[in-house]
């Protein structure tokens, strides 16, 4: 209650403010103070609801992008499953996402690991990117192919920059008794080491010029061992990205330490007797941004799935992809890639230029939108 007395200004008491006189009323100093506080409350909390504010609107803005997101990624897949369907009046479609799971390490007590390496007809491809100490890129080449006791190997090794072949290597060998574990034939040898579930291959180096890598396997042992595709009755198929890659290549005097981050992979095979052998075309790609594809291409018309493909990103999660790419080659000697879905087109520089009795091959820089590295082979199995 305030009382109004006549017009003083300041009342001390003991030094102290004691009241003030405001249009002739005394205002308590308590009361002054208490609305100085009550005020200064009432500026905090204006402040946190300020911030409460804030934080909602930044919740709902991840909200809808985090919604947005899944949407986008449903609606890509409903896209490549709607499209994997058969339809008579589709020419290409989206494969669904590819049903080749990363690869299991292969163990002996696993029958696979017999079966693969019993099997009297197979092929067996290594492909990609190495990086020495002085950052300086070579793409690689290894394929080991079965026929029973007769083994063909090659081997091939581009200067990345240049694009030009630094050697190309080819050896056969008859060996009555395989060891089912490792193969040597000429200069060239594959083992499969058990213990670490690892990979190694290369060239002995002779005239200077070799390699040796090791590659680790990757993937979760689930104990189905049955991850291989069938691309007809009796003819298998295993692709895939591996793990890190590391090793030595000699290109002159000196060896040079190499790396990768990954490697491609694949593995076909005869599992039941055929009565003629099979054409295809394969291509194996890596992009410089990490990315990749394969693609397997079976002419026939009794195959199961006579095209496949897969495209991998840079981390190396599966992405959707037509499984219909064709790769021809022009009278320029160049070859053509083209992929339908994503949309992509290029060229490949041949750095081989070479055809072999059995096997044609083609491998060496991509001329286009996206650079990287990319190999072709056509030949036979069955």
């Amino acid at each position: 209650m305030l009382k109004c007395k006549q017009p003083l200004l300041i009342s001390t008491t003991s030094n102290l403010i004691d009241v003030i006189y405001v249009n002739y009323c005394i205002i308590p100093t308590r009361v002054i103070l208490n609305f100085l506080s009550v005020a200064t409350y009432s500026m905090k909390l204006l402040e946190i609801l300020l911030k409460i504010k804030s934080f909602l609107l930044m919740s709902i803005r991840r909200v809808l992008h985090a919604t947005f997101q899944l949407l986008r990624v449903f609606f890509l897949i409903l896209v490549s499953l709607m499209l994997s369907l058969p339809s008579y009046a589709v020419k290409s479609h989206v494969s669904d996402i590819p049903t080749v799971s990363p690869l299991i390490p292969i163990s002996t007590s696993s029958p696979l690991a017999h079966d693969l390496f019993e099997v009297a007809q197979a092929d067996w491809v290594f492909s990609g990117v190495v990086t020495n100490e002085d950052g300086e890129d070579f793409y690689y080449f290894f394929q080991m192919l079965r026929n029973k006791d007769q083994f063909n190997g090659l081997a091939l090794l581009i200067n990345a920059s240049k694009n030009n072949m630094i050697f190309y290597e080819t050896s056969e060998a008859n060996i009555a008794k395989p060891d089912g574990m490792q193969w040597q034939v000429g200069h060239l040898f594959l083992r499969f080491n058990t213990i670490n579930n690892s990979w190694v291959f290369g060239v002995k180096a002779h005239d200077k010029k070799g390699f040796n890598f090791k590659i680790d396997m990757i993937g979760q042992d689930d104990g189905n061992i049955a991850k291989q595709q069938d691309l007809r009755t009796g003819l298998e198929l295993l692709i895939g990205q591996t793990g890190g890659l590391n090793g030595h290549l000699q290109t002159g005097d000196h060896e040079q330490f190499v790396t990768a981050k990954k490697s491609w992979f694949r593995q076909m095979w005869v599992s039941k007797p055929q009565e003629s052998s099979h054409p295809f075309t394969a291509i194996l790609c890596d992009f410089d941004d990490g990315a990749g594809f394969y693609s397997v291409n079976l002419q026939e018309n009794d195959a199961l799935r006579g095209a496949m493909a897969g495209w991998r990103s840079e981390s190396g999660e599966p992405m959707p992809m037509s499984q219909f790419v064709s790769a021809t080659k022009a009278r320029d000697g160049l070859w053509h890639v083209q992929v339908p879905f994503p949309k992509l087109v290029f060229a490949l520089k041949d750095a081989v230029q070479q055809s072999e009795t059995k096997s044609k091959l083609a491998a060496g820089a991509i001329d286009g939108k996206l650079p990287g590295y990319c190999v072709i082979t056509q030949y036979e199995l069955g």
